[in-house]
């Protein structure tokens, strides 16, 4: 008798009531507990229900014949007892606990799973980091146009009266360790009358490349696991939801902010969609999006999927129904798979800031520095300036991008006042335009051809989703 320890672990079960499962067989990519334990050896296992109906963890003993008796169940969604399952199937996994098992910790050692890598996550900035476009600038969201407010997240509302300012910005109150900026949505001026149209939400739109490997549209689906920190000034009912790129399929589950003014951390688990339509190019492959109000027209059923465009239910609560009213998010993290994130295992799959930098860059690029603005008058900050013999001949630069966009992007050249559609040339502004561009590169021509032997612009690059 042993206690295992083992990665890539993982069968189901159809066993019902709170009896010891009785496994069925490995999963694709994984082996079978019976690889690596022999009769009654113990592990640490998590049992998830596929459509969403639980979970729990704690403390199993294999023995032949495939059988893992629920030996000590530490948590789960039935008050941390075991969980008397209905018909269906659960995903069973060995499992590293949020914290040490007990024999380590009295060693002072503490189990980290290999998985916990923030190569593994699929959200991009979600510690907020990088905001090339518009610093820590507020902007008001137009109705019903998305707007980046920091790289890779944008604000939506469509609220008939109310009016809002989105921002990155310093964590209110007492935030968790290690965050250091979040995302904030305000009422300047408030709703507190909701029509069937009207809503606020938070969202990050995930291209079909990061989103692949979930197998969304076909048998075999896997779960997504969001982990999120949310501060508020009023408590309430938010709404967390996937969304398919073409608006055809949505998960909505509901998340309790039990207490005003504080931050709270918070995880869900969306099963996988074994239907629909889910783009695993560089399109748009699903939206994960953040809800603090919604008018009918956007409410389904909680936890199940649909074929609709739900965001939020009917127990969404409106926190702009009061002027100054505000909401906040950080640290969130999109994990592929069935994890019992805690504060401490969300913190490890969040990347440095020039991990992140690097991956908004596919969507988004300056050639400013970051922490300068687009369009500010700049010597060479992060720009371009070629020093050439005097000439009168028409001229092109190629640069390369810092990394390959998505898609070929919208391109914007300035001069180093800030004058977009120039470039600047001999002491003055000279028109300019992009002559040719890539995915990797774009050629810069400079149209005037009046003598000159200096040369220098700056730009921008859209590939947004």
């Amino acid at each position: 008798m042993a206690h295992i320890s083992a990665a890539r672990i993982k069968e189901t079960s159809t066993t019902t009531g709170t009896i010891t499962y009785v496994l069925d067989g490995a999963v694709g990519n994984h082996d079978a507990f019976s690889e690596r334990m022999a009769n009654n050896d113990t592990c640490y296992y998590i049992a998830i229900d596929q459509g969403g109906a639980g979970w729990e963890w704690g403390l199993g003993t294999w023995t032949t014949g495939n059988n893992l008796a629920r030996t000590t169940v530490k948590q789960s969604t039935n008050s941390d007892a075991a969980v008397s399952w209905a018909a269906g199937t659960r995903d069973i996994l060995i499992f590293w606990p949020p914290i040490a098992a007990e024999q380590q910790v009295a060693a002072n050692f503490q189990v980290i799973d290999t998985n916990i890598d923030p190569a593994n996550a699929i959200q991009i900035n979600g510690n907020m980091l990088v905001s090339q476009e518009n610093l820590d600038v507020g902007l008001t969201p137009v109705d019903n146009i998305s707007t980046y407010i920091v790289d890779q997240w944008y604000v939506t509302q469509n609220s008939g009266v109310g009016v809002y300012v989105a921002k990155r910005v310093t964590p209110a109150g007492t935030p968790p360790v290690g965050m250091i900026h979040a995302l904030e949505v305000k009422a300047t001026t408030a709703d507190a009358t909701i029509s069937s149209e009207e809503l606020v939400i938070i969202r990050q739109p995930i291209e079909g490349n990061r989103a692949a490997g979930l197998g969304f549209g076909a048998t075999g689906a896997r779960s997504v696991t969001i982990g999120f920190w949310v501060y508020a000034t009023e408590a309430g009912e938010m709404a967390v939801s996937i969304t398919n790129g073409a608006f055809s399929r949505s998960y909505v589950t509901e998340v309790t902010i039990a207490a005003a003014v504080t931050w709270e951390f918070h995880t869900v688990i969306i099963p996988g969609d074994v239907t629909g339509t889910w783009d695993d190019d560089t399109d748009l492959g699903m939206n994960v999006t953040f809800c603090f109000m919604s008018g009918t027209s956007f409410q389904g059923t909680a936890d199940t999927w649909e074929g609709a465009i739900d965001i939020a239910t009917d127990s969404t609560f409106n926190f702009f129904d009061t002027n100054d009213n505000l909401v906040q998010i950080g640290l969130v993290s999109i994990i592929a798979g069935s994890w019992v994130l805690t504060e401490e295992t969300n913190r490890h799959f969040q990347r440095s800031f020039g991990e992140e930098l690097l991956l908004s860059q596919r969507y988004w690029e300056k050639s400013w520095d970051h922490d300068i603005a687009v369009g500010a008058v700049s010597a060479f900050s992060g720009g371009y300036d070629v020093v050439i013999p005097d000439t009168t001949v028409l001229l092109r630069f190629s640069t390369d991008y810092s990394t390959q966009k998505r898609v070929i992007p919208t391109l914007l050249e300035y001069d180093f006042s800030g004058n977009s559609g120039v470039c600047f040339r001999e002491g003055a502004n000279k028109a300019s335009s992009i002559a040719v561009t890539g995915e990797k590169n774009f050629t810069i021509q400079i149209d005037d051809t009046t003598l000159a032997g200096e040369i220098a612009w700056q730009w921008t690059a859209d590939a947004r989703l």
